[in-house]
């Protein structure tokens, strides 16, 4: 998963996946049938691992404006830390990087996923609804422009956005 989150499906050889796997070509195509199978199967784990960790807390019936504070915080901090990925394989994957009608319904998944976490956090909210489809979409940038600027003030300008936001949601 690492290589592909990394570099991208398309950036990712074969040579990568041996040397992130310690396994050689013939043992990748007779475990996963081809690049394409190994990269679904990848996105498919990311799915589940990011799902749980960052959208399960806002999907409980406690979760609130903080809760979802709580996930920006927590996106912040694992972009700053040193073992920080380039932004989101599941995002990326949406923005074109392997077109497949496959990846395209488990991205779409995780991206209702979050969309309906967002909500259960805005629910109280007048207009929560689209309160939720803001914060995916600043979820969505953010994971961008850490992909594709890393971590430096432009990353650290949205996240003020995000959190100023959040506090006039919470106004």
């Amino acid at each position: 998963m690492d290589a592909f989150w990394r570099r991208g499906f398309a950036e990712t050889s074969v040579r990568h996946l041996e040397r992130a796997t310690g396994l050689k070509a013939p043992s990748l195509y007779n475990a996963f049938g081809s690049k394409d199978a190994l990269y679904l199967r990848a996105l498919e784990l990311y799915v589940d691992l990011v799902g749980e960790r960052f959208a399960s807390p806002m999907e409980s019936a406690e979760a609130d404006l903080d809760t979802a504070r709580g996930f920006f915080e927590a996106l912040d901090e694992g972009m700053r830390s040193a073992e920080a990925r380039p932004g989101c394989l599941a995002i990326h994957t949406n923005l074109g990087d392997f077109p497949s009608d496959d990846a395209a319904r488990l991205v779409s998944h995780y991206a209702n996923r979050f969309r309906a976490a967002f909500a259960n956090c805005t629910r109280a909210l007048p207009m929560g609804d689209h309160a939720a489809e803001t914060l995916w979409l600043m979820t969505v940038g953010l994971n961008q422009l850490h992909r594709t600027h890393g971590v430096g003030a432009d990353l650290q300008r949205a996240f003020a956005g995000v959190y100023a936001y959040l506090d006039l949601l919470a106004s």
